[in-house]
């Protein structure tokens, strides 16, 4: 029985690890790939906004009670923005063809809209636990701000200290447009993630043929072989909205870009 339970515990620790691997390729993808509106620098945004020019260590400490009540309105109003059919918040896919009747180009693009109870949103539950108390019941509370499908994240990548808790380093699995298959992305850093908001179709993991097996006695030692048995698979569509949050001061890397900080290679 307890071998049993180990190894069970083994393979939910695996499903684990593959679900936050998906979760962490589709940051880095859209952080690399993604439009402007997909990724949130929310330190940039603060300043923008209020004239300040204080760094995400001030916002996560000092001014704690004003950031979260900014990145509130800010999630709010993605999410409700999310629920218009628009191009902004995905890979578009925009195409351009002849317009038989006129004969002229025009442009068609993919367009897409996420109903609230499709929207589900992962956010790094540290930076919400210190300010539970005094901040969060004023907020986070259905008449100000309500989140259908939400699950707190303690860390992205690496538990093995604080600092690495918010942070993700990964080179992302990416479509390449031009020819159709998936190639490996650029080195993607990132200081500090705050969440995202994703439609559900937007990304799904997927576990199948879980069962375990067992061979016939062995006659002369009196031992048998059980084999554990899954399979696993990841779908992660570009063309399904998806935001993230992060919090990156300028000299951290990367260009400011309307209120995004993005990046092809921000290693360096």
């Amino acid at each position: 029985a307890g071998f049993m339970t180990e190894k069970a515990n083994d393979i939910e620790s695996q499903k684990e690890a593959f679900n936050r691997m998906a979760v962490l390729n589709k940051i880095a993808d859209v952080y690399q790939t993604g439009n402007t509106e997909q990724v949130v620098n929310l330190t940039y945004g603060f300043n923008q906004k209020f004239g300040t020019n204080y760094t995400s260590a001030q916002l996560r400490t000092t001014y704690l009670k004003e950031f979260l009540q900014y990145f509130v309105s800010v999630f709010k109003l993605t999410s409700d923005r999310l629920t218009e059919r628009s191009a902004l918040y995905h890979k578009a896919f925009a195409k351009t063809v002849k317009n038989a009747e006129t004969g002229s180009n025009e442009t068609l693009m993919i367009m897409r809209h996420t109903p609230k109870a499709d929207q589900h949103a992962l956010l790094y539950n540290p930076l919400f636990i210190d300010a539970q108390a005094q901040v969060m019941p004023s907020i986070f509370n259905p008449e100000y701000l309500r989140v259908e499908n939400y699950e707190p994240v303690d860390f992205w990548q690496s538990n093995y200290s604080e600092a690495l808790r918010p942070q993700i380093n990964v080179y992302p699995a990416i479509y390449d447009t031009t020819t159709g298959t998936t190639i490996k992305g650029d080195q993607v850093q990132i200081p500090y993630v705050v969440g995202m908001l994703f439609d559900r179709d937007a990304l799904v993991t997927d576990f199948q043929i879980e069962r375990t097996d067992s061979t016939p006695l062995e006659a002369r030692k009196h031992y048998r072989t059980v084999w554990f048995s899954y399979s696993k698979m990841v779908y992660s569509d570009p063309s399904e909205n998806c935001v993230i949050f992060t919090m990156e001061d300028p000299s951290e890397g990367a260009a400011v870009v309307g209120s995004a900080v993005v990046g092809t290679d921000v290693a360096g």
